[in-house]
Formats: C-alpha cells, structure tokens, sequence
C-alpha cells in the first residue's frame, strides 16, 4: 500500500510543473537503485517528464545490478534507496569510488539514517513521500555539482 501511495505522488507530480533547472555544461545520467519496480517506474517516469536534461536513465534493484551500472555507465547521480529488500543501501555508498552526488531516499525520516547517509558521503536525504518537484529540485542541485 505504501509503495503504490508514493507511487500515486510522483505520478502526480509529473503533472506539476518544475522549476529546477540544471545548469551542467552537459546532460549527465542518473541511477536509481530501489527493490521495488512500481517506486523505480516512477522516479523514471517523474524524471523524463521533468525536462530536465539527462542523457540516461539507469535502474537498479540491488547493489549488485547498481555497481554494475556504476562500473558500466559511470552516471553521475545516484538516487539510491536506503533498505533494498532487507539489504542495507546505505553498504552501496561505501563500495562507490570518488561518487559525490548520492542523493538517499527513504521511507524513513528518522535523524540517525539521516546522519549516517551523510556521514557515509551522501550529498542528500530525500524522503520517498516527499513531493515530486522537491525531489527533482535536489536532483537538479546534484547534476549542477
């Protein structure tokens, strides 16, 4: 129910106009890592009606499939959740070489995720319920640099 009503407020948002804008001599290319395919559709979804320039769109549900990409494609912002399927997301931030622009979503709100994303090298902490122009306005702040 959780994952299909976060679903339903980005869906929603795409319909809302966006006043990020990037900045970035050159598109970039996002990840996003989620176990759940419904919240991975939607952020991709949210994404490209955004009109935000990304010169790709990346998706992963495991650390695994998102070191993959990572090493593959080398994107620039990784929009990465932070319990993927009982494993820890927060793991992944370590295991990424000279990555600054991680921006952390959780279901969660709590001060000590928070801290310990930031304290792991996370450029941000979003919740997964915040609204969709919050989320592409901080994705929008990470692809600026």
């Amino acid at each position: 129910m959780c994952a299909a009503r976060t679903l339903r407020s980005m869906v929603a948002a795409i319909h809302c106009k966006s006043e990020a804008s990037v900045s970035a001599a050159e598109p970039l290319a996002v990840l996003i890592v989620d176990d759940q395919k419904s919240i991975r559709d939607g952020l991709v979804a949210l994404i490209e009606a955004s009109g935000l320039p990304w010169r790709a769109i990346y998706t992963a549900a495991s650390r695994e499939e998102a070191l993959a990409v990572v090493q593959r494609h080398a994107p620039e912002v990784i929009l990465l959740d932070i319990d993927l399927a009982g494993d820890d997301g927060l793991a992944l931030l370590a295991q990424l070489e000279h990555h600054e622009r991680v921006l952390v979503l959780s279901t969660h709100d709590d001060a000590a995720s928070r801290q310990r994303a930031m304290s792991l090298g996370a450029a941000g902490f979003a919740r997964k319920t915040d609204p969709g122009d919050s989320l592409l306005g901080q994705l929008a702040q990470l692809a600026a640099g």
